[in-house]
């Protein structure tokens, strides 16, 4: 009898014990220029910490009702049987339902300032009087890590959370029981009720928020904004200058593989983009905008000026404005890329802004294809991509009917903007009258440049042959 009083003291207290809350969120990361994983410091340590707990836990457990019974003689023995509170309390006993599913890692904390160093977050305590029964902790969910910070006013219970992370669902609360609330607002300042239950949720340059209260009173909207107010104080003018300068370069499409951007920062103004969409040999497309960092994430614009320049048969360029005052935004990646989803233009929405200096295997991919030589028009070109070491230039130039000569090339992206190469190998084919070919090689080791141009050429102009400088290649638009 005492064993399995011991059996069920132990297990009460293990299903007492447990975590009450638990979260399996997706995450992708937080976002930011040049994109990087925020995680917090404990992690890692905090499951090994519970996994030996666990364990130790049931190895108690099982000790227990393993135990062999009693010797029937001692249980004559008033003195033992006088002190039976242990077993008897029924408070354990009372809650026989073991909390639901496998509880994430919880690491409790003695401050705010603590949680909100280790996530780079920005909760705060609320604005008001009669703050009581106060805890800290970060939940750690796999790739998704949260601050929460639990508080009463007036006996009303609050859940504020934060995260480094703005797509995860951070809103699901559990316990014992079950789920007592899980559901994300669909507009970042909208309120979710459900009940009694009320959530919000806003989003700030260092990631996402949410303040639940399962008995929500009246001042909840109040509190909420409050809140708000406190954790996206937004940046000043030296911290925006500065996030529009890590924006700052040359970025490439690699969807259409034809277009191309240009971002320059205006101190703490914006930063203002300049994209080129090469329509065909002759004629391109230019976008120019000034965006603007704001508390959604976005880099917004409403400014846009659209214009179409055409490139006659004998070099005149002449303009024209198609649009002034375009509205839309770029949307800042995790990985340092900026998505232009919120383009006026329809095939527009489709581009994904690189920096080559941050993924040189996708530059030298997005140059991959058939080029032809606008100048010549007797030339033409390959490129073929070689991950991050280059890409392969076979240039063919056609002298006669008979001959043919080839230069095959490594080019590399150099600090200076040009696709430089110092391996050129160029061999003269000829072919006689019977079609039979023989090869003579040139020479070996040339080297040179071709400068990439703001429409999506390559320009020759770094041919150690006078008549290649001239050379203009091209990706021909699709049928």
């Amino acid at each position: 009898m005492l064993s399995a009083l011991i059996c069920s003291y132990y297990c009460s207290i293990i299903a007492l014990a447990a975590p009450k809350r638990v979260f399996f969120p997706p995450d992708r990361g937080r976002i930011c220029p040049g994109g990087r994983q925020l995680q917090g410091k404990e992690g890692h340590k905090m499951k090994k910490l519970i996994a030996i707990l666990a364990a130790a836990a049931l190895l108690l457990t099982f000790a227990a009702c393993a135990a062999k019974p009693a010797d029937p003689t001692p249980a004559a023995d008033p003195t033992p049987a006088a002190d039976p509170a242990p077993a008897a309390d029924p408070t354990p006993a009372a809650d026989p339902t073991p909390a639901i599913g496998l509880p994430n890692p919880i690491t409790e904390y003695g401050s705010l300032e603590e949680i909100n160093e280790l996530l780079i977050l920005k909760l705060a305590h609320p604005p008001v009087m009669g703050v009581t029964d106060e805890s800290y902790k970060i939940i750690d969910a796999g790739e998704t890590q949260i601050a929460e910070y639990d508080f009463k006013v007036a006996g009303v219970e609050y859940c504020f959370r934060g995260s480094p992370s703005y797509d995860a669902d951070i809103s699901g609360y559990y316990t014992a029981e079950g789920p007592a609330f899980s559901g994300m607002p669909t507009e970042e300042t909208e309120f979710v009720e459900d009940g009694d239950a009320k959530l919000a949720r806003w989003a700030t340059i260092d990631g996402q928020y949410t303040l639940l209260s399962l008995n929500a009173s009246d001042a909840f909207e109040d509190v909420a904004k409050e809140l708000r107010g406190l954790t996206a104080p937004w940046m000043n003018d030296t911290e925006l200058a500065y996030y529009y300068e890590c924006l700052e370069g040359q970025y490439y499409d690699e969807f259409s593989q034809r277009a191309h951007m240009k971002a320059e920062a205006l101190g703490a103004d914006g930063v203002r983009l300049t994209v080129h969409w090469s329509g065909s040999a002759f004629e391109y497309y230019e976008w120019v905008m000034t965006g603007r960092l704001y508390e959604d994430g976005l880099l917004s614009y409403s400014d846009c000026v659209k214009t179409l320049y055409k490139t006659d048969e004998n070099g005149n360029t002449s303009s024209e404005v198609e649009s002034e005052g375009g509205e839309g935004f770029f949307t800042p990646t995790e990985d340092g890329k900026l998505l232009w989803n919120g383009a006026e233009d329809d095939y527009c929405r489709e581009c994904i802004f690189f920096k080559p200096d941050e993924d040189l295997a996708a530059y030298y991919a997005a140059l991959e294809g058939e080029y032809y030589d606008e100048y010549s028009q007797r030339a033409h070109m390959k490129a073929e991509a070689l991950g991050d070491e280059g890409v392969r230039l076979t240039v063919n130039w056609a002298g006669s009917v008979s001959e043919d000569y080839e230069w095959v090339m490594t080019c590399r992206l150099g600090d200076d903007g040009l696709l430089s190469y110092d391996d050129c190998v160029k061999t003269l084919y000829k072919t006689d009258q019977s079609g039979n070919t023989t090869s003579e090689v040139k020479s070996e080791g040339g080297k040179g440049f071709f400068t990439p141009t703001e429409d999506g050429k390559l320009l020759w102009d770094g041919a150690e042959e006078d008549y290649c400088r001239e050379c203009i290649f091209f990706i021909p638009p699709e049928a």
